[in-house]
């Protein structure tokens, strides 16, 4: 057992100190928990807490593999070791554990007796005999010891300054001295007195009042006088010659602290000089002293006296000024704004040290204005605003100088004004100088100090680690250098915020940067550097949040699915065919996106174009501007949520339905706010590119009166002539009344039209539920010839909540969302005669085990003469890891079988989300993906087996004699993925093989070929022996040498079953490892020799990397995530069990699957945002 103490960050208020022990109890005893419920320096509570645990290793490691990165009651959850509590580690320095020394042998001590003599000739310290404080009482007892008429107690010291000392006056060059012929550029240890040296004490509110030098010499005589100016080093020759007079350090002192009062107060200031993370909105640490060990700094300010010389400061301010706000403290300046929901620091300043004033009296608002509860938007009046994307690995946050790019550039690029007295060459030229010397000093020192080292000794050593110190400044010198450039280009750069470094001066200058710029109110993830080494996938994984952001971006990222460029996304919506192609291609599809983040959040819409539904194109980029329709409205300013296109509606244009969301959280097990959801309208004119919102949104303003709902969202438009005719005879009822932007009435929802005649009308579905009842889909249809109004009819589906119509089909849950509607034939829609009617819906409540509760099922009925579809016989839409199925029609080839019957067909997407436990999202930098497209239609077929009589997810067309023809919903890949496997670059066929069953042995057999990736297709037909009813078949799939990780696909005969064992899919054992399963029957069909047999498996996988798609029988989709850690987890093979036989045939592999997005790089990578626990859409 160990005692470790954890800390916990990311918690929200809402988590007691009860939650936190009860939730890690099951790793182990919880000792104290400590910092829940305190005080952050502005009075909010603070999101960490520490937690001691008394376990054992694993289970501390599995603690921190499954709790860090995952969330909990609203809270993402970021745990790590920390260090022991102060008081531990004060009772661990007062009284150390005795410690023996380890003996031993007389050669040993010897040679320590050796290493002692000569450390000591090296260094010839001596230490006191008598250790007591020294007073002024007993000071004469004690000698070497002085007395400064101001009281001090000082001792001369035998040290090695950090700069040669300026000689004093009663001492001047005699001997080997005045013939030196070169200045001394490191200063020797010598016995320093400081009563002979002097001290300068400045006062706390600037300036050198009553400055009063000390100098103690053998015979008083006279006023005390300065010290002779230091003598400067040749390698410093460029600098000025003052800059260590402490005239100029008084100076530079009065500068700053005049600048700080004027932002932050007198009152609150007060004198304090430093500034670091943890002091901010609390205290500051007062340093009287200041520092004089940070020379860059200070060059900088001298650069920045002389190139100001003769250039006018005055500045103009373009548009009104907001009315002035006056900011006090660090606690007003850094706190958010009600008005603008930012942060914002609206100053306006020069880094000049010779200016009268720093800052005006008071500061005025930024000119920019966001919604309220809207994602920051960055606007301005004023003219070339510019982001400036910050480089955290850097110690400060402008672009790194070593990138292709530097400021130089940005400035002419962007057009910027020049108000330097010479030309943008001559700027630049003097830059490339300064950079030159620079560098040439640098090198200078090294050369010096790598000989020193090789000589060997100490102060070889010394003068490296003195070289090693400098050169760590070396960056931060360009740094500040490059700010003043950057800044007398005058336009505000927009910065992200960061924290002032604990440095004294060095706080400064971040204060003064960052009161330069306008601050957007968003967040960098902690940005963790990449290890030097890379990443090993040869041996056990590391903790994936210790890696860096996007580090993981492609190891599992598959190459031949619709998948966005980086970042999450979910839900497929407005999906459409074009047959012109505008807009980049005939299909059209769209996601829900949210850039930059790795969880939901501001859902936004994202689109793609394709001309063959596999290859695709971003519309109108995959850079960060790629979102097509985002949150603008009042009602939907938290949310642009799923919908449907009508190809021509508003004004003949392609028209999208969507829903709006102004209010969160919402979800159908708490109570449902009225206003939340409405259903919208918006058209494009350019072929999805971009989209037009209507002024008078919504068109849909809230769902009937009376009804307490769970939900009312994802529009589905489509037409009906059976439903048409239903509904002929019911005028509909007009949209209820509602709140309009949340204040005034809806009048034009009162004004619809209820006896409105529309030729061939369009109807609209809305998801949700009942409370206390359970699931519906509510039916509205068309009012106007412009879309924009719309009556309701009716509930099409409803029924009871936490339903299972059989256990092929899933379960019902409590609400409906993303749902369909759709008839169709044999060879896809068939709108008219004979055609079968579907609903396919998502839903929520019904599937405890799986992903957040939901499920993607189907259900076949018939229609009632109210137009209420009644349940003939229900099914899965995919077993597996899969949500929010949606389709739309495509017109078929022609000369198709039935083509004028069935004129398209249904291409169906489904979202394919992620089974990783939200454990390493940071590294991996993208989150879900696509299905690949299927064809839906009605799939008949003959048995002859008693089974059909069951209640499943088939229904009973005919009988004669024994012979039975059932349906069901058919899925199968579009046509268009046979592109996949024609484009793949190897091909190749196993020879058939058949399995000889016994008592409970397993066996893998490998193939002959291996594959050399994780990009393939395999089928297969599968023949069993129905006398073996105990049998598995299948294929295991990434198999690594030694079996460590290997994923195992089968049919299991007994159960009726397809599994996919994942229980060693990968070593990253934080990942979701559970099995995934699903029902398959294989029935017993008409045999002309043997009477009847069992129907073979016809199985097709497609493998890209991490998602893994089964297909079997036209019937049955299985969507599973795999996550092999280890680059050779590639073996593929026969995979089989129990005493049944088994025949495999037709087994071919396409290897090299094509690349989806050949217009996209191999790593679209960006960076990633958290926009903390306090957005509405935290804990999703």
């Amino acid at each position: 057992m160990q005692t470790t103490r954890l800390h916990i960050s990311g918690l929200t208020a809402s988590i007691s100190e009860n939650d936190l022990k009860q939730r890690f109890s099951t790793f182990g005893d919880v000792r104290n928990v400590d910092g829940v419920g305190k005080l952050d320096g502005v009075g909010r509570p603070r999101k960490f807490a520490y937690l001691t645990l008394e376990t054992t290793q694993p289970k501390l490691s599995r603690c921190m593999n499954l709790l860090s990165g995952s969330t909990w009651k609203g809270a993402k959850l970021r745990i790590g070791e920390a260090r022991p509590d102060y008081r531990a580690r004060h009772e661990l320095e007062t009284n150390p554990p005795p410690t023996r020394r380890p003996k031993l042998d007389a050669l040993a001590r010897k040679r320590a007796r050796l290493k002692q003599k000569l450390r000591a000739k090296r260094h010839p310290t001596k230490h006191a005999k008598n250790m007591n404080p020294v007073t002024l009482d007993i000071i004469a007892k004690h000698k070497g010891w002085r007395r400064t008429p101001l009281d001090h107690l000082i001792r001369p010291m035998r040290m090695r300054p950090l700069r040669p000392l300026p000689l004093l006056p009663s001492k001047r060059p005699t001997g080997k001295q005045r013939k030196r012929k070169f200045e001394l550029t490191r200063a020797r240890c010598t016995v320093i007195d400081p009563a002979r040296y002097g001290a300068v004490h400045l006062t706390a509110d600037g300036g050198l009042l009553g400055a009063e030098v000390l100098v103690e010499r053998d015979t008083p005589s006279g006023p005390a006088e300065l010290p002779d100016k230091p003598t400067q080093p040749a390698s410093s020759a460029r600098l000025n010659d003052n800059r260590w007079d402490p005239l100029v350090l008084a100076k530079e002192k009065d500068d700053a602290m005049a600048l700080l009062g004027g932002m932050f107060g007198n009152g609150e200031w007060a004198g304090k000089e430093s500034i670091s993370d943890d002091d901010i909105g609390d205290h500051m640490e007062v340093d009287p002293a200041g520092d004089e060990a940070l020379l860059l700094t200070e060059n900088v300010v001298d650069d920045l006296a002389s190139d100001s010389e003769g250039e006018d400061e005055t500045t103009e301010e373009e548009g009104e000024p907001s009315a002035p706000v006056q900011l006090n403290s660090l606690k007003d300046m850094f706190k958010p704004q009600e008005e603008t929901g930012t942060f914002s620091l609206g100053l306006d300043i020069e880094l000049d040290p010779e200016a009268e004033s720093f800052l005006p009296a008071s500061l005025t608002e930024p000119t920019h204005a966001v919604p309220d509860m809207a994602p920051p938007e960055v606007t301005s009046g004023q003219k070339n605003l510019i982001e400036f994307t910050p480089d955290l690995k850097t110690m400060m946050f402008f672009p790194r100088l070593d990138s292709k790019q530097d400021v130089f550039d940005v400035i002419s690029e962007k057009g910027w004004e020049w108000p330097h007295p010479g030309t943008p060459d001559q700027v630049r030229a003097k830059w490339d100088k300064i950079k030159t010397d620079l560098t040439r000093e640098y090198t200078h020192r090294h050369r010096e100090a790598v000989k020193r080292r090789k000589r060997g000794g100490a102060r070889g050593d010394e003068d490296y680690q003195e070289y090693s110190d400098r050169q760590s400044k070396f960056p931060l010198e360009l740094h500040l250098r490059s700010l003043y450039i950057i800044r007398r280009a005058r336009p505000p750069v927009v910065m992200f915020p960061m924290a002032p470094h604990s440095h004294p001066r060095r706080a400064l200058l971040f204060t003064v940067a960052s009161a330069c710029s306008t601050v957007y109110a968003s967040q960098a993830w902690p940005e963790i550097l990449p290890r030097n080494n890379g990443i090993d996938f040869t041996s056990a994984p590391p903790n994936l949040t210790t890696l860096a952001n996007n580090s993981l971006f492609t190891h599992w990222r598959p190459k031949a699915h619709y998948i966005a460029p980086n970042s999450w996304m979910n839900d497929p919506m407005t999906l459409w065919y074009k047959e012109d192609g505008l807009g980049g291609g005939k299909f059209k599809a769209s996601y829900q996106a949210y850039p930059n983040h790795v969880q939901w959040g501001n859902i936004s819409q994202a689109s793609a174009a394709s001309d063959d539904l596999i290859h695709w194109k971003d519309v109108p980029s995959w850079k960060d501007d790629r979102l097509t329709l985002a949150p603008s409205q009042p009602n939907d300013r938290l949310g642009v949520f799923d919908g449907t296109v009508i190809p021509k509606g508003y004004k003949g244009f392609p028209t999208l339905i969507y829903t709006g969301v102004k209010y969160l959280p919402t979800g159908w097990k708490i109570n449902y706010t009225p206003g939340t959801e409405t259903q919208n309208l918006a058209w494009t004119e350019d072929g999805g590119v971009t989209w037009k919102k209507l002024d008078s949104n919504p068109i849909m303003g809230g769902p009937p009166a009376g009804m307490n709902v769970t939900a009312w969202r994802d529009p589905w438009l489509f037409q009906s002539p059976a439903l048409e005719r239903l509904a002929a005879s019911n005028p509909g009822t007009p949209i209820p009344l509602t709140t309009f932007n949340g204040t005034a009435p809806n009048v034009t929802a009162n004004a619809v039209p209820t006896n409105a005649t529309i030729k061939d009308p369009w109807f609209a579905t809305v998801s949700g539920g009942e409370k206390g009842v359970g699931p519906h889909l509510l039916l509205y249809r068309q009012a106007s010839e412009d879309f924009t109004q719309w009556v309701y009819l009716g509930q099409i589906f409803q029924h009871q909540g936490n339903y299972s119509w059989s256990e092929w089909s899933g379960n019902w849950g409590w609400n409906f969302e993303v749902s369909t509607v759709v008839r169709l034939g044999t060879e896809g829609d068939q709108p008219g005669e004979g055609g079968r009617d579907f609903i396919c819906m998502g839903t929520e409540g019904g599937r405890p085990g799986g992903w957040s509760d939901h499920w993607s099922l189907w259900v076949k009925g018939n229609y009632s003469n109210g137009a209420q579809l009644t349940p003939e016989y229900a099914g899965v839409v995919d077993w597996g890891e899969t949500y929010a199925f949606m389709s739309f029609p495509v017109p078929r080839k022609k000369g198709s079988k039935d083509i004028e019957k069935q004129p398209t067909r249904q291409i169906l997407f489904g979202w394919a989300y992620e089974d990783d436990n939200g454990y390493g999202l940071l590294a991996k930098g993208w989150q879900g993906m696509f299905t690949l497209p299927r064809d839906m239609f009605v799939k008949r077929f003959t048995v002859q087996d008693p089974r059909a009589e069951e209640r499943g997810s088939w229904g009973i067309v005919s009988r004669a004699d024994s012979l039975i023809t059932l349906e069901t919903l058919g899925t199968r890949p579009a046509d268009e993925v046979e592109a996949l496997m024609k484009e793949s670059k190897t091909k190749w066929s196993e020879k058939s093989w058949t399995h000889k069953g016994g008592v409970g042995n397993t066996t893998w057999k490998g193939f002959q070929k291996q594959p050399t990736s994780r990009h393939y297709v395999l089928s297969a037909k599968l023949t069993f022996d129905s006398a073996g009813n105990n049998t598995e078949a299948g294929f295991t799939i990434y198999k690594s040498p030694d079996g460590s990780e290997q994923t195992h696909i089968f049919y299991d005969l007994a159960a009726e079953t397809i599994r996919v064992d994942r229980s060693k899919s990968s070593l990253v054992s934080g990942f979701n490892l559970k099995p995934d399963s699903g029902k398959l029957r294989l029935w017993n069909v008409p045999n002309k020799a043997n009477g009847t047999k069992l129907e073979s498996l016809d199985l097709k996988i497609f493998v890209d990397n991490s998602v893994v798609e089964i297909y079997a029988n036209d019937v049955f989709a299985l969507t599973t995530r795999v996550y092999p850690w280890r680059n050779d987890s590639v073996g593929l093979g026969y995979y089989t069990a129990g005493s049944g036989n088994v025949k495999f045939s037709s087994v071919k592999v396409w290897e090299g699957l094509t690349n989806a997005w050949p217009d996209r790089p191999a790593d679209t990578s960006n960076k990633l945002v958290w926009d903390g626990p306090d957005v509405p859409w935290a804990g999703y």
